[in-house]
């Protein structure tokens, strides 16, 4: 299982440090077709990214380094449930994970 961070541990660290990421293309509990596979992440990182890494049930299939563009075309899927987590870690090493629970038809 992939560490979770708790939402109010998100809250201290983007207190802290700034950073910030939000899933885009995919919400919590979406169905979606085995063609829409492409999501995005906004970042807010006032010290810049180090790392964004996207795993799909546990597996890692895709890591942007620095600046490039933070998206990522899913691999096939069967159908089912599967668990997207996106951990964004910036220049500082701080570290915010999003977590998207979604369904393959």
């Amino acid at each position: 299982l992939e560490p979770r961070l708790r939402e109010s541990a998100k809250q201290r660290i983007a207190a802290y440090s700034g950073l910030t990421a939000e899933v885009r293309g995919l919400a919590r509990g979406q169905t979606i077709g085995r063609s829409q596979r492409l999501v995005k992440v906004a970042v807010q990182a006032p010290r810049g990214i180090r790392r964004t890494v996207f795993r799909v049930d546990g597996r890692v299939v895709c890591i942007r380094a620095g600046n490039q563009k933070r998206r990522c075309k899913l691999p096939a899927l069967r159908a089912g449930s599967h668990n997207l987590v996106v951990t964004v870690t910036d220049g500082d090493a701080w570290t915010v994970q999003e977590i998207v629970g979604f369904r393959v038809r």
